[in-house]
């Protein structure tokens, strides 16, 4: 028995010495080994590791086996992170819920995505990789000028040509613009979507696409151009046109509303607003426009021509008729009726559309012998000898002022 013992004793001595002996007496490599191709980091490289995974259509299957299943080493001991941030992408990288998607993971580097455009390209379309960001969503990356106005790049033509597509921006800034889950930059707190006063105002202010920019949001007379939806500030250009002498400035009548040309939206994405094409609608919805005279005998139709840029047939420019029969002033009237001289403006043609006798004659067709200076006899409180409209709300307002007395006209 003892000798079976000795005997097993002297065979694993012999095993031992045998092994360490191979380990010490190993031959030295004649030349260095590699996993990797000559040329596997260097981009310029056919065997360079991107077109490698390029040509798997990404899957790194094969990388997870040294460098671990998160890529932060494992057995090579070799982070993928030690040169390239964020690639490879970890699984949820597009998946909004997941803590590795790519948005917080932006937001962490504080949007900073010019590591994105070393395998997305620096315009973001492709790139060596041939995965467009844009694939996903519309304009994210933003491309340098996106916030510089005039810029070709700037938000705002991006916009426009993209058919003022602001849920596109609610993705990211939230559904009030202020900063939402993906990221907590808000178009308003930038600075950049805000009043003279530095208030806030959102992007879907009337006064941010046309109108006064930096007005208040509720300030109507704001969201008339100039600025036209195209970003004209000249009156004679078919955008700004006459807007403001009939909103604030006129000089000649009461100031207007939107509502009484326009079909105003009660919000940015009503149907009608930034569905339709340009030029905006005009309706004519104003009553005066279309206020029914000559005892009931003249119903005025207006419309606005998009080509010839003119109103006709409105009750404002003219088209009216009063008839002596019906007058309590019939001292007045030459003529068994009187008429305006029913004109058709020219939208763009500035304050010499609406002089005084453009509208109706001086005086009037069927009015008795009269001159400018003379108008103020009757029509007191209303217009000075000079022939100038001194209280414009009397005037252009549907009614006859004789002697300081108005009545509707009919």
């Amino acid at each position: 028995m003892q000798f079976y013992k000795l005997t097993l004793i002297i065979i694993v001595l012999i095993v031992f010495s045998g092994c360490s002996k191979l380990q010490k007496e190993l031959p030295q490599p004649t030349s260095p080994t590699a996993v990797h191709s000559t040329g596997w980091n260097d981009t310029a490289s056919s065997n360079f590791h991107g077109l490698y995974l390029k040509s798997r259509n990404w899957k790194k299957d094969d990388c997870v086996q040294c460098h671990a299943s998160d890529f932060s080493g494992g057995t090579s001991n070799i982070s993928c992170y030690g040169c390239h941030q964020s690639y490879p992408h970890k699984a949820g990288i597009l998946d909004k819920t997941s803590q590795f998607y790519h948005g917080y993971l932006l937001k962490l580097i504080d949007w900073n995505s010019s590591s994105c455009q070393k395998c997305h390209g620096y315009d973001y379309n492709g790139g060596r990789s041939e995965v467009a960001c844009y694939q996903c969503h519309n304009s994210y990356p933003h491309k340098s000028g996106w916030k510089q106005t005039g810029n070709s790049l700037f938000h705002g033509v991006y916009l426009k040509n993209n058919n003022w597509n602001l849920q596109s921006c609610q993705n990211c800034h939230g559904s009030n613009y202020d900063g939402g889950s993906i990221t907590d930059k808000g178009c308003m707190s930038s600075g950049c979507h805000i009043d003279e006063a530095q208030n806030k105002k959102s992007p879907e202010a009337c006064n941010t696409c046309h109108g006064k920019f930096n007005s208040p949001a509720n300030l109507i007379i704001s969201w008339a151009p100039p600025r036209g939806i195209d970003g004209s500030t000249d009156s004679t250009h078919r955008s700004v046109g006459a807007h403001q002498m009939h909103l604030s400035t006129g000089k000649i009548g009461n100031s207007l509303k939107c509502n009484e040309c326009h079909n105003v939206p009660v919000q940015v994405f009503s149907t009608g607003h930034l569905d339709s094409n340009l030029p905006a609608e005009v309706v004519m919805n104003d009553t005066l426009a279309r206020l029914i005279t000559g005892n009931g005998s003249l119903v005025p139709n207006p419309a606005y021509d998009n080509v010839s840029l003119r109103c006709s047939n409105t009750y404002c420019h003219g088209n009216w008729k009063l008839r002596r029969a019906n007058s309590t002033n019939q001292f007045g009237y030459a003529d068994s009726i009187m008429v305006g001289a029913n004109y058709s403006p020219l939208w763009n043609g500035g304050a010499s559309e609406a002089v005084c006798g453009s509208c109706h004659g001086l005086p009037p067709t069927g009015h008795i012998a009269s001159n400018i200076n003379a108008c103020t006899n009757c029509h007191t409180g209303v217009v000075n000898n000079a022939g100038q409209i001194i209280d414009k709300t009397k005037h252009i307002n549907g009614k006859i002022n004789v002697f300081g007395q108005e009545k509707w006209m009919n």
